[in-house]
This record gives structure tokens, sequence and C-alpha cells, in this order.
């Protein structure tokens, strides 16, 4: 595999690089506040408001090539998408879906040709609702295309496989990868951890190659540990080397297996004051707006 220095590393797209700007500018003020230089009060006066946005915290607008109705196959306990919530709360046992009938793919939306923005160009959260399998790499690769041709950025999350990973970097286009931004979800460094709440997505060291394996390609990576599910603090320092952008930490919001006394202790003020002090040593973390708001009380 080439090293880094073999490989030429576009510059980030200016948008997304604004983006990320505004997040490092909201982690220099909370470390303000804990500092008590700043009040809360001055913290929300002062703060960019993109991080109250939610997914929008990285992005303008999302896009999806498969039905976001539909569950994921990496059966996540606390995905967001409804139906795989329904599945949960039915106690229906927990088993891989297909990928064809976990997310059809709308063939029109797949083909969709983007015109060039009239109010300028976007950061689009592709995929949004679902994940990038092998079967679906092609389709995504070919989307992202179209939408980068047209202007727009893009951001990309994933739980990656090795086998989907090795074929989306055979596929993108090596002078399109300054338009893309890619996170790599990492939630704790436990595969016993990550199989109670994410059942059939990849293990720890799967992620971390896979990180890696984007990072020498010269794509523009960083992590998202959202939500962390163990102290993230244990494998930021195995993870921050393959991040070129950032190390996004984000809190648990739901989960369909309800109360969680180990999760309630890892979220306990004085765990996040502890993290915040290991943030202030490490540049390259953000915290999501969940976590914000944690933090916030805790100080």
């Amino acid at each position: 595999m080439a090293s880094d220095s073999q490989v030429a590393t576009p510059t980030l797209g200016p948008l997304t690089t604004a983006v990320i700007e505004e997040n490092r500018h909201n982690m220099r003020l909370l470390a303000q506040v804990a500092d008590g230089s700043l009040t809360k009060g001055q913290f929300r006066e002062q703060a960019n408001q993109r991080f109250t946005k939610g997914q929008w915290q990285f992005a303008d607008k999302s896009f999806n090539i498969r039905d976001s109705r539909k569950a994921c196959k990496h059966a996540c306990t606390y995905c967001f998408v409804t139906p795989l919530l329904g599945r949960f709360r039915g106690n229906v046992p927990l088993e891989p879906v297909p990928i064809e009938e976990a997310f059809p793919e709308d063939p029109a939306k797949a083909a969709k040709r983007w015109a060039k923005p009239k109010n300028g160009p976007k950061v689009i959260f592709f995929p949004s609702t679902h994940d990038i399998f092998l079967e679906n790499v092609p389709s995504y690769v070919a989307c992202c295309a179209r939408m980068i041709g047209a202007g727009h950025e893009i951001m990309f999350v994933t739980k990656p496989h090795e086998a989907a990973t090795a074929e989306f970097i055979r596929l993108f286009d090596p002078k399109l990868r300054d338009k893309i931004h890619t996170f790599i979800t990492i939630t704790s460094d436990d595969d016993a951890v990550l199989k109670h709440y994410e059942p059939f997505a990849a293990p720890y060291a799967e992620r971390v190659r896979c990180l890696r394996r984007l990072f020498e390609a010269g794509f523009q990576t960083s992590a998202m540990i959202e939500p962390y599910l163990t102290d993230p603090r244990r494998f930021v320092p195995e993870v921050e080397p393959f991040v070129r952008q950032v190390v996004a930490i984000g809190s648990m919001n739901y989960s369909a297996l309800g109360e969680d006394k180990v999760l309630d202790q890892l979220y306990a003020p004085e765990k996040i004051r502890e993290l915040l002090a290991f943030a202030r040593q490490h540049p390259k973390i953000i915290f999501k707006k969940e976590l914000i708001a944690r933090t916030l009380k805790a100080l």
C-alpha cells in the first residue's frame, strides 16, 4: 500500500473547510467556558449556530438513492430511521437484512442529473439515512461524480467494510477527492460493545484499517465517534494519525435498548469534563451538538 507521502493529497473543498472552522470555533469557545473566561450565555451568543441543527452540523442538505424508510442491515440500536426503531420496539429478533431488501435502490434518484446550483453550491450529506455497501458502491460513486460536477461538495459517513472501501477507492476519481469529506464511524474499541449496539457492522480493527486505507489513498478523512460507546480517550490516539481533518465526538441520544446504566456513567458530568480536558490536548477533536449541550451543563 502506498504511503501518505507517495499520494498527492488534495485540498479540502472551500465549503467544507469553512464548516470545519465553524466547529473548531465552537471548541475554542467551549474551552473558554471551562477556563471561566466566557459565560455560558456568551458561548451561546458567539457560537456558530450550525451546531444546533443536528445532521446539518457538517452539511446543508441530504440526498439518498435508496429508500430511507427501510432499515439498514447494520441494525444499529440507536438508528433514527423509524422502521428500524419500530422493529426493536416490537421485540423482533435481530437478523441480517439483504441489501436489496433493506434498501431497494431508486433508479431515478441514482440516475439524477445535477444542474449547476442557482443559489450556490452546497455540502450534501450523502447518503444520510443508510450506509453504502459493496453492492451499491458503483451507483454511489457515479452519483457523487454528478453532484461534484455540478459544483457541490459531499459529506460521507460510513461504518465501513474493507471490501466496500477497496471498491470505493478503486472507482472514485482521484481528481474529485477534494470535494468529498469521508467520516469513518468508530464508536468503540471494544468489539463486544460494538456487537451489542451495532450488531452487523464491522469490528473496530476493520474500521481503523478502512480509515487508514482512505487516508493513504489521499482522501480527506475524519473520524465520527458518535455516539461514543466507550471512553474515546482509549482509542483516539490510535485513530488520530489517519485523520486529516477532525475527530467528531457525539453522545447517545436514543437507543432502542432502553435505559443503559453503563452509558449513564460514561456520560456523567465528571467524565464529560475529563473528555473536554482531553480534547483540549488534541486539536483535531470537535464536539457534536448534543455533546456540546451536555458539556455546558457539566461545566
